[in-house]
């Protein structure tokens, strides 16, 4: 869940949390489309290249989520550096703990190959290594976020699982 940090726009100050696991809905996608020119399927490649754009598109949703009425030719106007947008507090101190963390490795005398299949799901009784709660297609928003627009269901695992 990014943060987004207002400094320097009066009434607006502070941070905001934007719950990308909320759907958007339409006029999200059309105040994005709008304000940034970035269709569904580019979100991802634009946020990873830092499109000021959709920062200001992203800031405008989260403040209209929060009951914050401002328009985005005021976060517009703002100097280049008031709207911040990163990670939250919790999501650095989980990146960092993760990073501490030592690699995993598989016992030795352990058949890996037999194990992955096991663990991946390609060698479940269904066929499918499809699991509801790890489909983002619920929200539609981890697919916008990688840009792919497609789910996890058109996998290489799953189309040979087939």
């Amino acid at each position: 869940m990014p943060k987004i940090t207002i400094a320097g726009i009066p009434g607006v100050d502070g941070d905001y949390l934007l719950d990308l696991d909320e759907a958007f809905t339409g006029h999200e996608l059309h105040t994005i489309k709008q304000l940034s020119g970035v269709r569904v399927g580019e979100i991802g490649d634009a946020m990873a290249a830092g499109d000021y754009d959709l920062i200001i598109a992203l800031t405008k949703i989260a403040l209209d989520r929060a009951g914050r009425d401002v328009s985005a030719d005021t976060l517009l106007s703002a100097k280049v550096g008031a709207i911040t947008f990163g990670p939250t507090e919790a999501e650095q101190e989980a990146a960092q703990e993760e990073a501490e963390l030592p690699p995993v490795s598989a016992p030795s005398g352990r058949d890996e190959t037999n194990s992955a299949k096991q663990t991946s799901g390609i060698g479940s009784s269904n066929g499918s290594d499809s699991h509801p709660e790890n489909d983002p297609t619920g929200t539609g928003v981890q697919v916008l976020l990688t840009g792919s627009g497609s789910s996890p269901n058109t996998s290489e695992t799953s189309r040979s699982a087939s």
